[in-house]
């Protein structure tokens, strides 16, 4: 039982660390209300890993935001705030993009593109890993994705960044360039057709009439957004979590098919989303003897939930052995993450070709010196300093890039 209150949600102390306030939220008040330091408005943390579940599943939980009491404004991806039918309807066009045997096909391109950024590299010097690597690659492969060249990457990025933010007027404007660039990139590729994603939401647009011009700009939007943005944050915090513990770092080293269980222990132990998109309830919710009001806004912290010990042995151990794949790390049900797979593919490919070309890479600073960025919804790291160490003889192929989770059975020490 922790008895001492932590920081508060939403504080520079919670974003820096929050895992002592998810401890204690789980402990102490599992259905917590607090406010939203920008505007006030009233909000609910779900923290319990069974709890979390269930409401993922529980349709009384709305994703409309049209159902909320109070107004909310930010960058919400597509799909992200329908409800079924509507949401069926929408989600299965992009849905049937992200087939395993489509992102088979890309395997190839995520690792090539992977071979390019550390051939850039320098040998034993410092470089910041998020934007040497983790930022372009993430870009450059939703953008080979998406059939649409991305230009303007700092722009992308920092919109991305605000379309989050903790400020509402920062949040809203972010939002809007995010979606007024996907608006232009639609038009550009309606004028000159290329092979892609876009190309074909806009074929299928125009041959069945099943999408709006204005559905296919929130795809775009959406994709670019989390294709670019939560993926790098993913491979950030994982990369993290690896440098800080050299025996887990080694382990791979030595077995290279732990990278599917690491990726997964990554997702679960610190991955890109603190929280669950807003849901709403269409009706007062009894959880825990505490009634959330019908229409309120709730976020199912799945921080919180993945190292709930009634969930994972030793919740705040890093094992990369462990069977983690029950994670929130993209959530679950309807709404899990329909890039998954790509951004999973990604992790893989990059985690498993870093260790394999620079094996001494360590951090540059003191783990308590590395610093997160506040935001509603991701997690993510301000910078990775890394010292990169020599570069290793080159292989003939990239381990890591399966895109099947095989069973694995090596143990690896803690640390």
């Amino acid at each position: 039982m922790h008895l001492a209150r932590p920081a508060a949600p939403f504080t520079p102390e919670f974003f820096q660390d929050p895992y002592p306030t998810y401890a204690w939220l789980r402990d102490n008040d599992p259905v917590c209300a607090v406010r939203l330091p920008d505007s006030g408005i009233r909000v609910w943390l779900i923290s319990r890993y069974e709890d979390v579940r269930q409401a993922l599943a529980d349709s009384r939980y709305s994703a409309n935001l049209r159902s909320a009491d109070a107004s909310y404004t930010g960058f919400v991806p597509p799909f992200g705030n329908l409800d079924p039918p509507e949401h069926t309807r929408v989600r299965r066009f992009s849905a049937g993009a992200f087939t395993v045997r489509r992102l088979e096909r890309y395997g190839e391109t995520v690792a090539r593109l992977t071979q390019e950024l550390l051939a850039a590299l320098p040998e034993n010097e410092q470089v910041d890993l998020l934007r040497s690597f983790a930022y372009p690659l993430s870009i450059s492969v939703i953008a080979e994705f998406l059939g649409a060249p991305l230009s303007d990457h700092d722009d992308l990025r920092r919109w991305a960044e605000e379309s989050v933010s903790m400020e509402e007027p920062i949040r809203a404007a972010g939002a809007l360039a995010l979606q007024e660039y996907a608006r232009s990139l639609v038009a550009n590729v309606r004028s000159t057709p290329t092979n892609g994603l876009v190309a074909e939401l806009i074929a299928m647009s125009d041959r069945d009439g099943l999408l709006t011009e204005q559905e296919i700009v929130d795809h775009v939007t959406g994709l670019i957004f989390a294709g670019q943005h939560n993926t790098s944050d993913a491979l950030g915090n994982g990369l993290l979590a690896l440098l800080n513990h050299p025996r887990q770092w080694q382990g791979v080293q030595a077995n290279p098919g732990l990278v599917d269980s690491a990726v997964e222990e990554m997702l679960r132990y610190e991955g890109s989303s603190w929280t669950s998109l807003i849901r709403i309830p269409t009706q007062n919710i009894e959880l825990h003897h505490t009634v959330i009001p019908r229409g309120d806004l709730v976020f199912l912290v799945f921080g919180a939930a993945n190292r709930d010990p009634q969930a994972f042995i030793d919740p705040e151990v890093f094992d990369i052995t462990r069977s983690a794949a029950n994670h929130f790390g993209f959530g679950r049900g309807i709404h899990y993450c329909v890039g998954a797979n790509l951004a999973k593919l990604q992790m893989r490919t990059a985690i498993a070709s870093i260790i394999s070309q620079f094996p001494a890479m360590r951090l540059a600073v003191p783990r308590d010196a590395i610093r997160y960025r506040p935001a509603l919804v991701n997690r993510g790291l301000r910078s990775l300093p890394v010292h990169t160490g020599h570069r290793a003889a080159p292989h003939t192929s990239v381990p890591g890039a399966s895109l099947v989770c095989p069973a694995h059975s090596s143990p690896v020490s803690k640390g």
